[in-house]
């Protein structure tokens, strides 16, 4: 076999191409086309002709096959029947026609294709290229062409053969993902445009905002708070619209993430009600927050992204409900693995949406309403926004609504579940025997109380208007099941009429009684309590806050209510020779607690966790246990729980008392105390008469309980050493703004002993800075966690001395540290220093004005 090449010149093979179209003036006879068609061979043709045992097997194939002879002797031609289906153009007519195939080419691909059919004639090496025919209908095909030489024995080339692959709708999705990119860049550069120009306006206005509050702080009229009013509540307008902007052009950009941290889902939805209460108060709405007993308060999800769904849905209800309320709802859906599914419904008795318009709602920049006259303004980015910020938590959103008849808007996340938390879900049992009376005109309020009180409390609890109140407590009273807790409307001006009645009844004294006040009505706490109530609670009635209010009014009754009303409690003499574990982290706070007890005689060991604190209880004998509840490693609760299942596992006869110590970082903190198995609670900071008050009615073996309000002031000489210091004088009252740290409320915690008082302000003079230094290296280091605790610490050493503005700083960087805020603590890290120092330099004044109020007192020197 001769291999030398085959090469054929570019003019040469555009001369082959124009012969095998016919374009040279050679013409092929019909028996030429019959034969090629029925694969004959009369022996000149090479034997290349597809023959029919093979043609079965070609005419099946998904491409269409075609074979031309180059022998310059003879014209054959062959095309698969595939053409039809590719191009519209019937096999027959193809083959009479080879023209077609030239003229079919488009007319931008011509020359290409010839060029790499040129090629392989000149190399013999393969041809492959993508090119474009026009079908009969005129639309366009894109096929992959593979093509090559086959010569005879000799070398020489006698025909070509190839197949034409339709590769049309892989050209138009290549097509189509091109288009995306192309747009998802252009989106991406609009939102990063949105982006820079929403801070570059936020600059200027934070300015004008701090600008106008400086200015309302100044001496204006009337007309000059009412115009800087006016200019405040446009800031804020426009500050809202560029927050809309800039989170949305974060969506699109792609720039938003969610966390996957712990929260209290219970204390998101309160917070916020709380917050938004005073909107909904200007409209004369009730607003209303119920989540159902099961809903875990424990999740693992971000608190942040819901916060900020759950305000533009609330906020959305607020501004289109003229009359009624609107709610906030939480329901367990399902527990499946490691995850737990919450519905979340946000609902108004609004105006509701047109059906034909719902469609609108969750896309960027529509509202229901589009017109210049519409009388709602926004950006209609809220729900765009939710929506986005659902999904990438895995949920979904949607609506049901009724025009006249209000709007539910709905979502579902999907939350990580914490190992053990199906312990707090639930009320406490003790609280589910309480029969509780609520007496309630408002028929909305009455629906929301029934839904709150279902499920919590006795099944014979009940609500009432004023006028059946009185009827229903004694008729409860006369057949021996009264009612525990009755919930009464208060009024500043005086007590009720109802009030006087239950309180003149001698047959309801058992009966306790909760003021319910309006959210704008502050009455005096005194005055509260001397009426006869042990606690209050303002509307909007927040789930956590009703039950809180219901169990110090039910349960172990013996702290003093915010009225100052005292309970059961204990004089400090009649503590003497109690021996009790403290289980403690916090250094001063340890410092404080046991210099407490021991001025009442009692002793105490102390441990730094909750684990110490189990294993201190199973060695020694103690008559009862003050448990910090927040604590590193095993916290109080968890510890309490652990205690409480060894008793019952190991059958003690003697059930060890156990009394928390909760700063109340969490609304429903002492529900979650007494369903953890504790008997009774002290707030942080600690006061020495509630705290006698406390050990008094639990340790119930050793001394008998007396009032908490026989307590005397402690007299010591050390106080009396204190009062003589050098320059000592009555000191004129000391204005909150201007003191670092209340030396008043510091000597009355300290039992009035100045001595105690002055060795607390030591401890605290060194701590304040060195907790400041350790706080700014955790927040250096990025250990959020433990600069959140040492920010809780410095908040209740803080609280301890008095030093109010230092513990609202340590609470914000706490609360930053809770959200992992980072950026946020490092900003208030400076401010947190500046009033640390500011209160280690008041320390010897305070001393100063210590002995002064003794002497004032009447301390002898």
């Amino acid at each position: 076999m001769n291999d030398t090449p085959f090469t054929i010149e570019h003019d040469q093979a555009v001369a082959m191409l124009e012969q095998l179209a016919g374009l040279s003036g050679l013409s092929r006879s019909r028996e030429g086309n019959d034969r090629s068609r029925n694969g004959a061979s009369d022996g000149k043709s090479h034997g290349w002709q597809p023959e029919l045992r093979f043609r079965s097997l070609i005419e099946k194939l998904p491409v269409v096959t075609f074979m031309a002879g180059l022998d310059g002797s003879r014209q054959d031609f062959y095309v698969s029947p595939q053409i039809e289906t590719l191009l519209g153009f019937t096999q027959t007519e193809w083959m009479d026609n080879p023209i077609l195939w030239y003229r079919q080419l488009h007319p931008d691909d011509r020359e290409k294709w010839v060029e790499e059919f040129s090629r392989t004639c000149a190399t013999g090496s393969q041809f492959r290229a993508e090119y474009r025919l026009i079908a009969r209908d005129g639309h366009i095909v894109w096929v992959q062409g593979d093509c090559q030489i086959i010569r005879d024995e000799h070398g020489q080339p006698i025909f070509f053969q190839g197949i034409a692959v339709d590769i049309t709708h892989l050209k138009r999705a290549a097509e189509v993902e091109e288009e995306k990119l192309k747009a998802e860049a252009a989106s991406r550069a609009k939102s990063e445009f949105l982006a820079r120009m929403s801070h570059e306006i936020r600059t200027p206005l934070n300015g004008v905002v701090g600008m106008i509050d400086l200015l309302s702080a100044t001496g204006l009229s009337e007309i000059q708070q009412r115009y800087t009013k006016l200019a405040r509540e446009a800031a804020d307008s426009l500050l809202a619209v560029i927050n809309d902007v800039l989170d949305f052009s974060k969506i699109e950009a792609g720039k938003v993430e969610v966390e996957a941290i712990e929260f209290d889902l219970h204390k998101v939805m309160e917070d916020l009600t709380e917050l938004l209460a005073p909107s909904a108060s200007k409209k004369n709405l009730a607003l209303a927050c119920l989540l159902r007993p099961e809903v875990p308060h424990r999740l693992i999800g971000d608190p942040n992204r819901i916060r900020q769904v759950l305000t533009n849905l609330v906020n959305n209800a607020l501004k289109f409900t003229a009359a009624g309320y609107v709610g906030m709802r939480a329901e367990l859906q399902r527990r499946e693995g490691q995850h737990t599914f919450i519905r979340v419904q946000v609902e108004d008795t609004g105006i509701g949406i047109p059906a034909d318009r719902l469609d609108r709602l969750f896309k960027s920049f529509s509202q229901v309403d589009s017109s210049t006259t519409r009388k709602f303004g926004g950006t209609g980015l809220g729900l765009a926004i939710s929506k986005h910020l659902v999904e990438l938590m895995g949920g979904e959103i949607g609506i049901e609504s009724e025009v006249g008849r209000g709007t539910t808007f709905w979502f579902t996340l999907k939350l990580g579940a914490i190992a053990g938390a199906a312990a707090d879900i639930g009320p406490a049992e003790t609280l589910r025997n309480v029969r509780v009376l609520a007496v309630e005109s408002d028929a909305t309020y009455r629906r929301l109380l029934a839904e709150q009180l279902r499920g919590r409390f006795s099944a014979e609890s009940e609500i009432v208007g004023v006028e059946n109140a009185i009827n229903l407590l004694r008729k409860a009273n006369e057949a021996k099941n009264p009612f525990a807790v009755a919930l009464i409307p208060y009024r500043s001006n005086g007590r009720s009429q109802l009030n006087n009645a239950i309180r003149e009844d001698p047959t309801l004294r058992h009966t306790k009684l909760i003021a319910v006040l309006d959210i704008d009505d502050r009455a005096d706490a005194e005055a509260i309590s001397q009426a006869g109530f042990v606690a209050e609670l303002h509307r909007p009635f927040l789930q956590s806050r009703l039950l809180d209010a219901i169990t110090t009014a039910t349960v172990r009754r013996t702290t003093t209510a915010k009225s100052g009303r005292a309970g059961s409690g204990a004089t400090h003499e009649s503590l003497a020779g109690l021996h009790l574990l403290v289980a403690e982290d916090n250094e001063m706070n340890q410092f404080v607690t046991q210099e407490t007890l021991r001025r009442a005689g009692c002793t105490c060991d102390i441990v730094g966790d909750g684990s110490l604190a189990i294993e201190a209880v199973e060695k020694r004998r103690y008559d009862g246990v003050l448990m910090d509840c927040q604590m590193p490693g095993v916290d109080g609760l968890e510890a309490t729980r652990r205690i409480r299942e060894r008793e019952v596992a190991g059958g003690a006869k003697r059930r060890i008392p156990v009394i928390a110590l909760t700063a109340e970082a969490i609304h429903g903190d002492r529900e979650r105390c007494l369903e953890a198995g504790m008997d009774g609670y002290v707030t942080k900071p600690i006061n020495a008469a509630d705290l006698f008050a406390t050990i008094g009615a639990l340790v119930k073996d050793k001394k008998e309980a007396i009032s908490a309000a026989e307590i005397s002031s402690p007299r010591s000489a050390a106080s009396e050493k204190t009062s003589s210091l050098p320059g000592a004088a009555p000191a004129p009252p000391i204005a909150a703004a201007e003191s670092p740290i209340d030396v008043a409320a510091l000597l009355t915690r300290c039992m009035s002993d100045a001595d105690f008082a002055v060795k607390t302000l030591e401890k605290f003079q060194k701590r304040a800075i060195d907790d400041a230094g350790l706080l700014r290296a955790g927040v250096g280091a990025a250990d959020l966690d433990g600069a959140r605790r040492l920010a809780h610490n410095l908040k209740a050493v803080a609280a301890h001395v008095g030093a109010a503005p230092l513990r609202a700083i340590a609470f914000e960087i706490e609360q930053a540290g809770i959200r992992n805020d980072l950026q946020f603590m490092q900003e208030q890290l400076a401010r947190l220093e500046d009033e640390a120092r500011r209160c280690a330099l008041y320390v010897p004044e305070a001393i100063i004005k210590l002995g002064a109020m003794s002497k004032a007192k009447g301390t002898p020197n």
